[in-house]
């Protein structure tokens, strides 16, 4: 490529101070040692003796070791046969569940938690080993996985940073920007904000972002430590096993557990008894429609948002798969009528909602608050629901239901393409603490039992029900539209308008939540917290494992 270059002997000069350094030099230096670099690829396949415990393994995970608080969850892998493993913590306490408070606590403690693991879990992410935290209702998840000789360690140094972490003033500042920043960013997604106020209507001790953000600005360094005290007085854990993990290795890997976080301790020692593997408690909405009306936290957001939620009953594996095969049989119909042919919005969908136990299933449009009314798309949704979806189920051949139930068997039966997809699924049933970990399986017996007629007289019996039947849920979030807004009155009937959407600013102010009402229809919830009182709890659901 005609590049010019030239070639000449390296400096004799340059060479004998090489050779007077003796390997050492002010300009160069070796790295230090990576203690997380996997040495030993040895599968269990091979290494295993014939009589060893790890071969008599059963399909799913199997409890090794268990205590008050520490269950100890293993399955070998002699499927993948790969130098790797998986391990999976719950760490669950009352106080990530607790209060409004210990809610916001726990916010800011997870983002700072994770801000310094990073730096202390860089030689770890070298070694391709992974870490990842997760918060779920009742705790925090630790998921870890990668090459198996060194992994055991990658989750000691971050149950010790968990132990250990001290609250930097400067940092603490920018974790509580962080946190902030997520709160913001929640009301600004449609979607987030609308699921938000439904859970917060149905959930047991459940509280919005709008309800936490008034609490970061007080929160000192004082209130972490008190915080990360009472959390540590009293752990309970659930750790999961999986891949080429030694039997023994395991109990190990628990027994370290305990040690580091104290496990053994009684209650009368401790913050507290071990924490009940119970469901969360789900509040059951009055027979008719509820509506929910609220006003986007965006000025930018010209999108209005409608999603129907109908409340089924509580999880009958039954009822689960006549429920899963309605929506897979409707969601086609959904997009080809509420958008294509009616023309309401950018998104449309449907889905089912399994909400601690309680199933019920959801309708939603996305539509430009220009040119829509919540209540006309909310008018459309229900008409799509009673007629459309009625005659289509009516008018269904035997030769499509078929198709759809074949189509249902073929992804359950399909095979795990890795070991984290396996792993993934058997996590997500401990820390549902449903357990139910052929779940798959039985789904599949199911399905091979169900038929046209049966699936026609259930939706004809929970779902196709009068409105006045129903226990309908429909959350509506208002779009920055004249249109949308026009139909809006607050609470004292006062007209809305676009000053009354909060604006954007950089300090982190709270936004107020604004719940309208339709003009024509005063049938609009106004004190979410007024309206939560009047509703009863389902009893607690029990672990899918242990249904019939």
């Amino acid at each position: 490529m005609s590049t010019k270059y030239q070639v000449s002997d390296i400096p004799a000069a340059w060479i004998e101070r090489a050779n007077q350094c003796h390997g050492q030099s002010e300009y160069f230096r070796y790295p230090k040692p990576n203690n997380f670099i996997a040495t030993r690829f040895d599968l269990l396949r091979d290494t295993l003796p014939p009589s060893a415990p790890e071969r008599r393994a059963e399909e799913y995970p199997m409890v090794v070791q268990q205590t008050d608080r520490l269950t100890v969850w293993y399955k070998p892998d002699f499927k993948f046969n790969l130098p790797k493993a998986a391990i999976q913590l719950h760490i669950l306490n009352p106080c990530f569940d607790g209060s409004l408070q210990e809610l916001t606590l726990a916010d800011v403690f997870f983002e700072y938690v994770i801000y310094k693991l990073k730096e202390d879990t860089y030689d770890a992410l070298a070694a391709e080993l992974n870490w990842t935290l997760q918060q779920t209702y009742n705790g925090i998840s630790i998921i870890t996985g990668g090459f198996n000789h060194k992994l055991a360690d990658l989750v000691i140094l971050i149950l010790k940073r968990l132990k250990t972490i001290d609250f930097e003033p400067t940092i603490l500042e920018s974790m509580k920007v962080e946190v902030a920043k997520h709160y913001n960013n929640a009301f600004q997604d449609q979607e987030t904000f609308n699921t938000n106020l439904r859970l917060l209507t149905l959930l047991d001790r459940s509280y919005s972002y709008l309800q936490r953000w008034p609490l970061i600005g007080a929160i000192d360094r004082a209130q972490m430590e008190q915080y990360k005290a009472k959390v540590l007085s009293n752990l309970s854990v659930e750790l999961l096993v999986q891949g080429n993990f030694s039997h023994e290795e395991t109990i190990q890997l628990g027994k370290r557990v305990e040690e580091i976080l104290q496990l053994p301790c009684p209650a009368a020692q401790s913050g507290g008894p071990p924490y009940p593997r119970q469901k969360t408690l789900v509040r059951e909405l009055p027979v008719g429609v509820s509506r929910l009306r609220a006003l986007t936290l965006s000025e930018k957001n010209a999108m209005s948002l409608v999603i129907c939620y109908f409340q089924l009953m509580p999880y009958t594996l039954e009822a689960s798969i006549y429920l899963s095969l309605f929506i897979e049989l409707i969601d086609e119909l959904c997009f080809n009528t509420l958008r294509t042919i009616e023309g309401l919005g950018y998104r449309v969908g449907c889905g089912e909602n399994d909400t601690s136990g309680i199933l019920g299933f959801n309708v939603q449009v996305a539509s430009n608050a220009n040119k829509f009314q919540c209540s006309f798309m909310e008018e459309r949704i229900m008409a799509f629901v009673d007629t459309s979806c009625r005659e289509h189920l009516a008018t269904l051949s035997q030769a499509k239901f078929e198709e759809f139930v074949s189509s249902a068997l073929k992804r359950r039966q399909a095979p795990d393409v890795s070991l984290g997809k396996e792993v993934k699924r058997n996590m997500d049933e401990i820390c549902s603490f449903d357990y139910c970990f052929d779940r798959l399986k039985r789904e599949i017996a199911q399905l091979k039992k169900i038929t046209l007629e049966g699936l026609q007289q259930w939706t004809a019996k929970h779902i196709f029900v009068p409105a006045s039947e129903r226990k309908q849920l429909t959350v509506q979030v208002v779009g920055n539209g004249e249109v949308s807004l026009a139909e809006c009155t607050t609470a004292d009937g006062s007209a809305v308008s676009e000053s009354m959407i909060p604006r954007e600013n950089s300090q982190g102010q709270c936004k107020p939540l604004l719940l309208l009402q339709a003009k024509e229809n005063k049938n609009f919830i106004m004190d979410v917290e007024a309206f939560r009182k009047q509703l009863k709890f389902y009893p607690p659901q029990p672990s899918v494992k242990d249904l019939k």
